[in-house]
Protein backbone atom coordinates (compact mmCIF):
# COMPACT_ATOMS: atom_id res chain seq x y z
CA UNK A 1 0.00 0.00 0.00
CA UNK A 2 1.44 3.41 -0.96
CA UNK A 3 1.33 6.66 1.03
CA UNK A 4 -1.66 7.95 -0.95
CA UNK A 5 -3.67 4.80 -0.10
CA UNK A 6 -2.73 5.21 3.57
CA UNK A 7 -3.93 8.81 3.52
CA UNK A 8 -7.32 7.70 2.21
CA UNK A 9 -7.95 5.53 5.26
CA UNK A 10 -10.01 7.11 8.05
CA UNK A 11 -8.01 8.20 11.08
CA UNK A 12 -6.97 5.29 13.24
CA UNK A 13 -7.75 2.66 10.59
CA UNK A 14 -5.15 0.30 9.11
CA UNK A 15 -4.92 -2.14 6.22
CA UNK A 16 -4.69 -5.77 7.30
CA UNK A 17 -5.67 -9.29 6.25
CA UNK A 18 -8.05 -11.75 7.84
CA UNK A 19 -5.15 -14.05 8.67
CA UNK A 20 -3.37 -11.29 10.61
CA UNK A 21 -6.21 -10.79 13.07
CA UNK A 22 -7.96 -14.16 13.38
CA UNK A 23 -6.91 -17.74 14.00
CA UNK A 24 -9.66 -20.40 13.68
CA UNK A 25 -10.51 -22.82 16.45
CA UNK A 26 -9.21 -26.30 15.76
CA UNK A 27 -10.04 -29.77 17.04
CA UNK A 28 -13.07 -31.99 16.84
CA UNK A 29 -15.61 -33.20 19.39
CA UNK A 30 -17.77 -36.31 19.65
CA UNK A 31 -21.44 -35.18 19.50
CA UNK A 32 -22.48 -38.15 21.62
CA UNK A 33 -20.35 -36.88 24.51
CA UNK A 34 -22.76 -33.92 24.82
CA UNK A 35 -25.97 -35.19 23.15
CA UNK A 36 -28.12 -32.30 24.37
CA UNK A 37 -25.78 -29.62 23.02
CA UNK A 38 -27.08 -27.49 20.18
CA UNK A 39 -25.73 -28.48 16.76
CA UNK A 40 -25.67 -26.06 13.83
CA UNK A 41 -25.49 -27.39 10.26
CA UNK A 42 -25.23 -25.41 7.05
CA UNK A 43 -28.97 -25.81 6.56
CA UNK A 44 -29.58 -23.94 9.82
CA UNK A 45 -28.08 -20.65 8.58
CA UNK A 46 -30.05 -18.53 6.13
CA UNK A 47 -28.07 -17.41 3.11
CA UNK A 48 -26.91 -13.75 3.07
CA UNK A 49 -28.77 -12.63 6.22
CA UNK A 50 -26.66 -13.91 9.19
CA UNK A 51 -29.91 -15.39 10.56
CA UNK A 52 -30.18 -18.68 12.47
CA UNK A 53 -33.09 -20.82 11.29
CA UNK A 54 -32.82 -23.52 13.96
CA UNK A 55 -30.60 -26.13 15.60
CA UNK A 56 -30.47 -29.91 16.08
CA UNK A 57 -29.53 -31.90 19.21
CA UNK A 58 -25.90 -32.95 18.84
CA UNK A 59 -26.76 -36.52 19.82
CA UNK A 60 -28.51 -37.02 16.47
CA UNK A 61 -25.25 -36.47 14.59
CA UNK A 62 -22.98 -39.33 13.54
CA UNK A 63 -19.74 -37.58 12.63
CA UNK A 64 -17.36 -35.55 14.78
CA UNK A 65 -18.08 -31.83 14.91
CA UNK A 66 -16.42 -28.47 15.46
CA UNK A 67 -16.75 -26.71 18.81
CA UNK A 68 -17.88 -23.09 19.04
CA UNK A 69 -18.25 -20.74 22.00
CA UNK A 70 -20.38 -17.69 22.74
CA UNK A 71 -19.48 -14.87 20.38
CA UNK A 72 -17.52 -16.95 17.87
CA UNK A 73 -18.23 -16.32 14.19
CA UNK A 74 -19.22 -19.33 12.09
CA UNK A 75 -18.42 -19.09 8.39
CA UNK A 76 -19.81 -21.68 5.93
CA UNK A 77 -16.91 -22.76 3.74
CA UNK A 78 -19.10 -24.85 1.38
CA UNK A 79 -20.80 -22.71 -1.26
CA UNK A 80 -19.18 -19.38 -0.42
CA UNK A 81 -21.63 -17.64 -2.75
CA UNK A 82 -24.39 -18.45 -0.23
CA UNK A 83 -22.58 -16.31 2.36
CA UNK A 84 -23.67 -18.28 5.42
CA UNK A 85 -22.33 -16.37 8.42
CA UNK A 86 -23.58 -16.47 12.01
CA UNK A 87 -22.49 -15.33 15.47
CA UNK A 88 -24.13 -17.48 18.18
CA UNK A 89 -24.96 -16.21 21.67
CA UNK A 90 -24.57 -19.76 23.00
CA UNK A 91 -21.93 -22.47 22.87
CA UNK A 92 -22.30 -25.78 21.04
CA UNK A 93 -21.19 -27.89 18.11
CA UNK A 94 -21.33 -27.26 14.39
CA UNK A 95 -20.71 -28.96 11.07
CA UNK A 96 -17.18 -29.40 9.81
CA UNK A 97 -18.27 -27.25 6.89
CA UNK A 98 -17.96 -24.21 9.16
CA UNK A 99 -14.77 -22.32 9.91
CA UNK A 100 -15.03 -21.16 13.55
CA UNK A 101 -13.40 -17.78 14.19
CA UNK A 102 -13.18 -16.46 17.77
CA UNK A 103 -13.08 -12.81 18.70
CA UNK A 104 -9.53 -11.53 19.28
CA UNK A 105 -7.86 -8.52 20.82
CA UNK A 106 -7.81 -7.02 17.32
CA UNK A 107 -11.36 -7.58 16.11
CA UNK A 108 -14.85 -7.59 17.57
CA UNK A 109 -16.85 -10.72 16.78
CA UNK A 110 -19.92 -8.75 15.75
CA UNK A 111 -17.84 -6.53 13.47
CA UNK A 112 -16.22 -9.64 11.93
CA UNK A 113 -19.64 -11.17 11.29
CA UNK A 114 -20.75 -8.15 9.31
CA UNK A 115 -17.39 -7.84 7.55
CA UNK A 116 -17.65 -11.41 6.23
CA UNK A 117 -21.23 -10.67 5.19
CA UNK A 118 -20.16 -7.89 2.81
CA UNK A 119 -20.24 -8.49 -0.94
CA UNK A 120 -16.53 -7.83 -1.54
CA UNK A 121 -15.62 -10.74 0.76
CA UNK A 122 -18.29 -12.95 -0.84
CA UNK A 123 -16.80 -12.27 -4.29
CA UNK A 124 -13.28 -12.87 -2.99
CA UNK A 125 -14.16 -16.24 -1.43
CA UNK A 126 -16.32 -17.35 -4.36
CA UNK A 127 -13.43 -16.93 -6.79
CA UNK A 128 -11.17 -19.21 -4.75
CA UNK A 129 -12.89 -22.50 -5.58
CA UNK A 130 -14.77 -23.99 -8.51
CA UNK A 131 -17.11 -26.86 -9.25
CA UNK A 132 -20.65 -27.73 -8.15
CA UNK A 133 -19.64 -28.13 -4.49
CA UNK A 134 -17.00 -25.41 -4.04
CA UNK A 135 -15.20 -25.22 -0.68
CA UNK A 136 -12.63 -22.85 0.74
CA UNK A 137 -10.31 -23.29 3.69
CA UNK A 138 -8.95 -20.66 6.05
CA UNK A 139 -5.54 -20.58 4.39
CA UNK A 140 -7.29 -19.26 1.29
CA UNK A 141 -9.60 -16.67 2.82
CA UNK A 142 -6.87 -15.56 5.26
CA UNK A 143 -5.43 -13.55 2.36
CA UNK A 144 -8.49 -11.29 2.23
CA UNK A 145 -7.28 -7.69 2.66
CA UNK A 146 -9.48 -5.01 4.22
CA UNK A 147 -9.43 -1.84 6.34
CA UNK A 148 -9.63 -2.38 10.10
CA UNK A 149 -11.03 0.39 12.37
CA UNK A 150 -10.10 0.89 16.03
CA UNK A 151 -11.88 -1.66 18.21
CA UNK A 152 -14.15 0.91 19.84
CA UNK A 153 -15.20 2.09 16.40
CA UNK A 154 -15.76 -1.51 15.34
CA UNK A 155 -18.32 -1.83 18.13
CA UNK A 156 -20.01 1.45 17.15
CA UNK A 157 -20.20 0.30 13.54
CA UNK A 158 -21.66 -3.09 14.52
CA UNK A 159 -24.21 -1.50 16.88
CA UNK A 160 -25.31 0.96 14.17
CA UNK A 161 -25.64 -1.89 11.67
CA UNK A 162 -27.81 -3.75 14.19
CA UNK A 163 -30.15 -0.77 14.37
CA UNK A 164 -30.32 -0.15 10.63
CA UNK A 165 -30.83 -3.80 9.76
CA UNK A 166 -33.54 -4.23 12.39
CA UNK A 167 -35.82 -1.94 10.39
CA UNK A 168 -34.72 -3.41 7.07
CA UNK A 169 -35.30 -6.93 8.34
CA UNK A 170 -38.85 -6.02 9.41
CA UNK A 171 -39.68 -4.98 5.85
CA UNK A 172 -38.00 -8.06 4.42
CA UNK A 173 -39.94 -10.28 6.83
CA UNK A 174 -43.24 -8.77 5.61
CA UNK A 175 -42.26 -9.44 1.99
CA UNK A 176 -41.21 -12.99 2.80
CA UNK A 177 -44.49 -13.56 4.64
CA UNK A 178 -46.38 -12.46 1.53
CA UNK A 179 -44.22 -14.73 -0.61
CA UNK A 180 -44.85 -17.65 1.74
CA UNK A 181 -48.59 -17.12 1.28
CA UNK A 182 -48.14 -17.26 -2.49
CA UNK A 183 -46.02 -20.39 -2.11
CA UNK A 184 -48.78 -22.06 -0.09
CA UNK A 185 -51.35 -21.04 -2.69
CA UNK A 186 -49.15 -22.46 -5.46
CA UNK A 187 -48.85 -25.72 -3.50
CA UNK A 188 -52.63 -25.90 -3.07
CA UNK A 189 -53.14 -25.41 -6.82
CA UNK A 190 -50.66 -28.18 -7.62
CA UNK A 191 -52.31 -30.46 -5.07
CA UNK A 192 -55.72 -29.85 -6.61
CA UNK A 193 -54.23 -30.45 -10.06
CA UNK A 194 -52.64 -33.83 -9.35
CA UNK A 195 -55.63 -35.03 -7.33
CA UNK A 196 -58.11 -34.17 -10.06
CA UNK A 197 -60.02 -31.39 -8.28
CA UNK A 198 -59.16 -28.80 -10.93
CA UNK A 199 -60.70 -30.84 -13.72
CA UNK A 200 -63.73 -32.38 -12.03
CA UNK A 201 -66.04 -30.49 -14.42
CA UNK A 202 -63.91 -31.56 -17.39
CA UNK A 203 -64.42 -35.24 -16.53
CA UNK A 204 -68.17 -34.77 -16.36
CA UNK A 205 -68.10 -33.23 -19.83
CA UNK A 206 -65.81 -35.94 -21.28
CA UNK A 207 -67.07 -39.29 -19.94
CA UNK A 208 -65.73 -41.16 -22.99
CA UNK A 209 -62.11 -40.04 -22.67
CA UNK A 210 -59.58 -42.85 -23.14
CA UNK A 211 -58.68 -44.11 -19.65
CA UNK A 212 -55.14 -43.58 -18.45
CA UNK A 213 -54.63 -47.34 -18.12
CA UNK A 214 -54.91 -47.64 -21.92
CA UNK A 215 -52.58 -44.66 -22.32
CA UNK A 216 -50.05 -46.29 -20.00
CA UNK A 217 -50.26 -49.54 -21.94
CA UNK A 218 -49.48 -47.72 -25.20
CA UNK A 219 -46.63 -45.87 -23.48
CA UNK A 220 -45.08 -49.13 -22.29
CA UNK A 221 -45.37 -50.60 -25.79
CA UNK A 222 -43.66 -47.52 -27.23
CA UNK A 223 -40.97 -47.74 -24.55
CA UNK A 224 -40.16 -51.35 -25.48
CA UNK A 225 -40.22 -50.52 -29.20
CA UNK A 226 -37.64 -47.79 -28.68
CA UNK A 227 -35.45 -50.17 -26.67
CA UNK A 228 -35.58 -52.79 -29.43
CA UNK A 229 -34.71 -50.18 -32.07
CA UNK A 230 -31.72 -49.05 -30.01
CA UNK A 231 -30.55 -52.65 -29.60
CA UNK A 232 -30.83 -53.40 -33.32
CA UNK A 233 -28.98 -50.18 -34.12
CA UNK A 234 -26.18 -51.19 -31.76
CA UNK A 235 -25.92 -54.67 -33.32
CA UNK A 236 -25.79 -53.11 -36.79
CA UNK A 237 -23.09 -50.62 -35.82
CA UNK A 238 -20.98 -53.51 -34.54
CA UNK A 239 -21.67 -55.57 -37.66
CA UNK A 240 -23.34 -58.33 -35.64
CA UNK A 241 -26.56 -60.27 -36.02
CA UNK A 242 -28.94 -60.10 -33.06
CA UNK A 243 -28.38 -63.17 -30.84
CA UNK A 244 -31.13 -65.65 -30.11
CA UNK A 245 -33.72 -64.47 -27.55
CA UNK A 246 -32.16 -61.01 -27.42
CA UNK A 247 -35.57 -59.43 -26.76
CA UNK A 248 -35.76 -61.38 -23.46
CA UNK A 249 -33.09 -59.10 -22.02
CA UNK A 250 -35.54 -56.21 -21.93
CA UNK A 251 -36.24 -55.12 -18.37
CA UNK A 252 -39.81 -54.10 -17.69
CA UNK A 253 -40.05 -50.84 -15.75
CA UNK A 254 -40.96 -51.04 -12.10
CA UNK A 255 -44.68 -50.60 -11.52
CA UNK A 256 -45.81 -48.80 -8.35
CA UNK A 257 -47.25 -50.65 -5.37
CA UNK A 258 -50.69 -49.08 -5.22
CA UNK A 259 -51.75 -50.72 -1.95
CA UNK A 260 -50.72 -47.72 0.13
CA UNK A 261 -51.58 -45.05 -2.45
CA UNK A 262 -54.76 -42.96 -2.25
CA UNK A 263 -57.68 -43.53 -4.62
CA UNK A 264 -57.78 -41.60 -7.89
CA UNK A 265 -60.57 -40.09 -10.00
CA UNK A 266 -62.32 -42.29 -12.54
CA UNK A 267 -60.17 -42.88 -15.60
CA UNK A 268 -56.89 -42.20 -13.77
CA UNK A 269 -54.19 -44.66 -12.74
CA UNK A 270 -50.90 -44.69 -10.86
CA UNK A 271 -47.60 -44.93 -12.71
CA UNK A 272 -43.95 -44.76 -11.81
CA UNK A 273 -41.55 -42.36 -13.50
CA UNK A 274 -39.73 -45.50 -14.65
CA UNK A 275 -42.81 -46.43 -16.69
CA UNK A 276 -43.10 -43.00 -18.30
CA UNK A 277 -39.55 -42.37 -19.56
CA UNK A 278 -38.43 -43.00 -23.13
CA UNK A 279 -34.75 -43.45 -22.27
CA UNK A 280 -32.70 -44.06 -19.10
CA UNK A 281 -32.33 -41.23 -16.64
CA UNK A 282 -29.05 -39.39 -16.92
CA UNK A 283 -26.88 -37.31 -14.61
CA UNK A 284 -25.10 -34.39 -16.19
CA UNK A 285 -21.39 -33.70 -16.24
CA UNK A 286 -19.32 -31.21 -14.31
CA UNK A 287 -16.05 -29.75 -15.51
CA UNK A 288 -13.78 -26.90 -14.53
CA UNK A 289 -15.23 -23.48 -15.27
CA UNK A 290 -13.26 -21.41 -17.77
CA UNK A 291 -12.51 -17.78 -17.01
CA UNK A 292 -12.55 -16.38 -20.56
CA UNK A 293 -16.12 -17.22 -21.59
CA UNK A 294 -14.88 -19.92 -23.95
CA UNK A 295 -15.83 -23.58 -23.74
CA UNK A 296 -18.95 -25.71 -23.47
CA UNK A 297 -21.97 -23.71 -22.19
CA UNK A 298 -23.38 -25.44 -19.11
CA UNK A 299 -26.47 -24.58 -17.11
CA UNK A 300 -25.77 -24.12 -13.41
CA UNK A 301 -27.95 -25.80 -10.80
CA UNK A 302 -29.48 -22.36 -10.11
CA UNK A 303 -31.21 -22.58 -13.51
CA UNK A 304 -33.51 -25.18 -11.94
CA UNK A 305 -33.65 -23.58 -8.49
CA UNK A 306 -34.74 -20.25 -9.99
CA UNK A 307 -36.63 -21.73 -12.95
CA UNK A 308 -34.51 -19.53 -15.19
CA UNK A 309 -32.59 -21.07 -18.13
CA UNK A 310 -31.31 -17.70 -19.34
CA UNK A 311 -27.69 -16.64 -19.88
CA UNK A 312 -27.65 -15.54 -16.25
CA UNK A 313 -27.44 -19.19 -15.21
CA UNK A 314 -25.00 -20.40 -17.86
CA UNK A 315 -21.28 -20.86 -17.30
CA UNK A 316 -18.60 -22.13 -19.65
CA UNK A 317 -16.62 -25.27 -18.84
CA UNK A 318 -13.60 -27.08 -20.20
CA UNK A 319 -15.50 -30.31 -20.94
CA UNK A 320 -14.38 -32.09 -24.11
CA UNK A 321 -17.10 -31.75 -26.81
CA UNK A 322 -17.00 -35.47 -27.70
CA UNK A 323 -17.70 -36.42 -24.08
CA UNK A 324 -20.93 -34.43 -23.77
CA UNK A 325 -22.72 -35.12 -27.05
CA UNK A 326 -25.70 -36.73 -25.28
CA UNK A 327 -25.97 -34.00 -22.64
CA UNK A 328 -27.29 -31.11 -24.73
CA UNK A 329 -30.67 -30.09 -23.38
CA UNK A 330 -33.75 -30.41 -25.55
CA UNK A 331 -37.27 -29.02 -25.34
CA UNK A 332 -39.36 -30.78 -22.66
CA UNK A 333 -36.34 -32.21 -20.83
CA UNK A 334 -37.22 -32.31 -17.13
CA UNK A 335 -34.42 -31.75 -14.61
CA UNK A 336 -34.43 -32.88 -10.96
CA UNK A 337 -31.85 -31.61 -8.47
CA UNK A 338 -30.17 -34.64 -6.97
CA UNK A 339 -28.26 -32.74 -4.26
CA UNK A 340 -29.02 -29.52 -2.44
CA UNK A 341 -30.32 -28.26 0.89
CA UNK A 342 -33.20 -30.24 2.49
CA UNK A 343 -35.61 -27.60 1.17
CA UNK A 344 -34.33 -27.74 -2.40
CA UNK A 345 -33.29 -31.36 -2.99
CA UNK A 346 -35.59 -32.76 -5.66
CA UNK A 347 -36.49 -29.33 -7.07
CA UNK A 348 -37.80 -29.89 -10.59
CA UNK A 349 -38.03 -27.70 -13.70
CA UNK A 350 -38.76 -28.36 -17.37
CA UNK A 351 -36.73 -26.83 -20.18
CA UNK A 352 -39.21 -25.33 -22.66
CA UNK A 353 -37.00 -23.71 -25.31
CA UNK A 354 -36.43 -25.29 -28.71
CA UNK A 355 -32.70 -24.52 -28.97
CA UNK A 356 -30.06 -26.85 -27.56
CA UNK A 357 -28.30 -24.01 -25.80
CA UNK A 358 -26.21 -25.85 -23.19
CA UNK A 359 -25.45 -29.09 -21.42
CA UNK A 360 -26.39 -29.74 -17.78
CA UNK A 361 -24.26 -30.38 -14.67
CA UNK A 362 -23.76 -33.49 -12.59
CA UNK A 363 -26.08 -32.30 -9.81
CA UNK A 364 -29.09 -32.55 -12.13
CA UNK A 365 -30.89 -35.70 -13.27
CA UNK A 366 -32.52 -35.54 -16.70
CA UNK A 367 -35.97 -37.08 -17.24
CA UNK A 368 -37.25 -37.55 -20.79
CA UNK A 369 -40.91 -38.51 -20.94
CA UNK A 370 -42.19 -40.97 -23.52
CA UNK A 371 -45.13 -40.00 -25.76
CA UNK A 372 -48.05 -39.78 -25.50
CA UNK A 373 -47.61 -38.60 -21.90
CA UNK A 374 -47.43 -34.81 -21.40
CA UNK A 375 -44.01 -33.66 -20.09
CA UNK A 376 -45.70 -30.52 -18.74
CA UNK A 377 -48.03 -32.66 -16.62
CA UNK A 378 -45.19 -34.84 -15.35
CA UNK A 379 -43.35 -31.66 -14.36
CA UNK A 380 -46.37 -30.62 -12.26
CA UNK A 381 -46.50 -33.98 -10.49
CA UNK A 382 -42.79 -33.86 -9.66
CA UNK A 383 -43.25 -30.33 -8.31
CA UNK A 384 -46.24 -31.30 -6.17
CA UNK A 385 -46.03 -31.50 -2.39
CA UNK A 386 -46.40 -35.29 -2.31
CA UNK A 387 -43.44 -35.82 -4.63
CA UNK A 388 -41.37 -33.16 -2.90
CA UNK A 389 -42.00 -34.86 0.46
CA UNK A 390 -40.98 -38.19 -1.09
CA UNK A 391 -37.67 -36.76 -2.33
CA UNK A 392 -36.91 -35.20 1.05
CA UNK A 393 -37.74 -38.47 2.81
CA UNK A 394 -35.47 -40.44 0.51
CA UNK A 395 -32.57 -37.96 0.50
CA UNK A 396 -29.48 -39.18 2.26
CA UNK A 397 -27.46 -36.64 4.20
CA UNK A 398 -24.68 -36.99 6.73
CA UNK A 399 -23.26 -34.40 9.10
CA UNK A 400 -21.69 -31.64 7.04
CA UNK A 401 -23.04 -32.99 3.77
CA UNK A 402 -25.89 -31.95 1.53
CA UNK A 403 -28.89 -34.31 1.28
CA UNK A 404 -29.06 -36.15 -2.04
CA UNK A 405 -31.20 -38.50 -4.08
CA UNK A 406 -30.21 -40.82 -6.91
CA UNK A 407 -31.67 -42.04 -10.18
CA UNK A 408 -33.25 -45.04 -8.48
CA UNK A 409 -35.24 -42.70 -6.22
CA UNK A 410 -36.48 -40.68 -9.19
CA UNK A 411 -37.40 -43.80 -11.19
CA UNK A 412 -39.56 -45.11 -8.34
CA UNK A 413 -41.36 -41.81 -7.80
CA UNK A 414 -45.07 -42.39 -8.34
CA UNK A 415 -47.34 -40.08 -10.27
CA UNK A 416 -51.09 -40.01 -10.80
CA UNK A 417 -51.80 -40.35 -14.52
CA UNK A 418 -54.99 -38.89 -16.04
CA UNK A 419 -56.22 -39.41 -19.62
CA UNK A 420 -54.04 -37.51 -22.09
CA UNK A 421 -56.63 -34.84 -22.94
CA UNK A 422 -57.22 -34.27 -19.22
CA UNK A 423 -53.46 -33.85 -18.72
CA UNK A 424 -53.57 -30.98 -21.19
CA UNK A 425 -56.61 -29.50 -19.47
CA UNK A 426 -54.85 -29.67 -16.11
CA UNK A 427 -51.74 -27.93 -17.45
CA UNK A 428 -53.86 -25.14 -18.94
CA UNK A 429 -55.81 -24.69 -15.69
CA UNK A 430 -52.64 -24.54 -13.61
CA UNK A 431 -51.01 -22.01 -15.95
CA UNK A 432 -54.12 -19.84 -15.80
CA UNK A 433 -54.32 -19.88 -11.98
CA UNK A 434 -50.61 -19.40 -11.39
CA UNK A 435 -49.98 -16.64 -13.94
CA UNK A 436 -51.07 -13.97 -11.44
CA UNK A 437 -49.03 -15.63 -8.70
CA UNK A 438 -45.92 -15.52 -10.88
CA UNK A 439 -46.34 -11.80 -11.50
CA UNK A 440 -46.77 -11.13 -7.77
CA UNK A 441 -43.78 -13.31 -6.94
CA UNK A 442 -41.66 -11.43 -9.47
CA UNK A 443 -42.64 -8.13 -7.86
CA UNK A 444 -41.79 -9.41 -4.37
CA UNK A 445 -38.48 -10.85 -5.58
CA UNK A 446 -37.57 -7.49 -7.10
CA UNK A 447 -38.27 -5.75 -3.78
CA UNK A 448 -36.26 -8.36 -1.87
CA UNK A 449 -33.33 -7.86 -4.24
CA UNK A 450 -33.60 -4.12 -3.69
CA UNK A 451 -33.46 -4.73 0.07
CA UNK A 452 -30.37 -6.90 -0.36
CA UNK A 453 -28.73 -4.21 -2.46
CA UNK A 454 -29.55 -1.66 0.25
CA UNK A 455 -28.03 -3.98 2.86
CA UNK A 456 -24.81 -4.23 0.88
CA UNK A 457 -24.76 -0.48 0.27
CA UNK A 458 -24.97 0.10 4.03
CA UNK A 459 -22.15 -2.40 4.61
CA UNK A 460 -19.96 -0.65 2.02
CA UNK A 461 -20.49 2.66 3.79
CA UNK A 462 -19.71 1.05 7.12
CA UNK A 463 -16.44 -0.49 6.00
CA UNK A 464 -15.22 2.62 4.19
CA UNK A 465 -15.56 4.68 7.36
CA UNK A 466 -18.70 6.62 6.35
CA UNK A 467 -21.29 5.19 8.74
CA UNK A 468 -20.27 6.41 12.21
CA UNK A 469 -18.22 9.30 13.55
CA UNK A 470 -14.55 8.80 14.37
CA UNK A 471 -13.26 9.38 17.89
CA UNK A 472 -9.66 10.66 17.97
CA UNK A 473 -9.30 9.16 21.46
CA UNK A 474 -9.83 5.60 20.17
CA UNK A 475 -6.79 3.37 20.32
CA UNK A 476 -5.65 3.12 16.67
CA UNK A 477 -6.01 -0.19 14.89
CA UNK A 478 -2.26 -0.29 14.26
CA UNK A 479 -1.79 -0.78 18.00
CA UNK A 480 -4.23 -3.71 17.88
CA UNK A 481 -2.14 -5.40 15.20
CA UNK A 482 1.03 -4.91 17.22
CA UNK A 483 -0.66 -6.37 20.28
CA UNK A 484 -1.98 -9.47 18.53
CA UNK A 485 1.40 -10.02 16.86
CA UNK A 486 3.05 -9.87 20.30
CA UNK A 487 0.50 -12.30 21.73
CA UNK A 488 1.21 -14.81 18.97
CA UNK A 489 4.94 -14.43 19.42
CA UNK A 490 4.59 -15.07 23.15
CA UNK A 491 2.52 -18.20 22.54
CA UNK A 492 5.16 -19.58 20.19
CA UNK A 493 7.80 -19.19 22.91
CA UNK A 494 5.79 -21.28 25.38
Amino acid sequence: MNDLDQQRLPAGWVETTLGEIVKPRTGKADPHATPSAKFIGLQHIEAHTTKLLGTTPAGLMKSSANVFRVGDVLYGRLGSYLNKVYQPDFGGLCSGEFIVMPETSAVSGKFLKYRLNASDFVHFASRLSRGDRPRVDFSQISQFAFSLPPKSEQRRIADTLDELFAGLNTGVAALEHARDKLTRYRASVLKAAVEGALTADWREQHPDAEPASALLKRTLIERRRRWEQDQLRTFAEKGKMPPKHWQAKYKEPVAPDTASLPPLPAGWCWASIDQLIREPLRNGRSAKTTQNGVGIPTFSISAVTEGDFSDKNIKFTSAAPQSVQDLWVEADDIFVQRSNTPELVGTTKRYTEESRRAIFPDLLIRVRVAPPVSPAFVELTLQSGRCHAYFRRKSQGISGSMPKIDQHTVRLATTPLPPFEEQKAIVEAVEEQLSVVERLEADIDAKLKAAQHLRQSILRHAFSGKLVTHDPHDEPASALLKRIAAERKARRRV
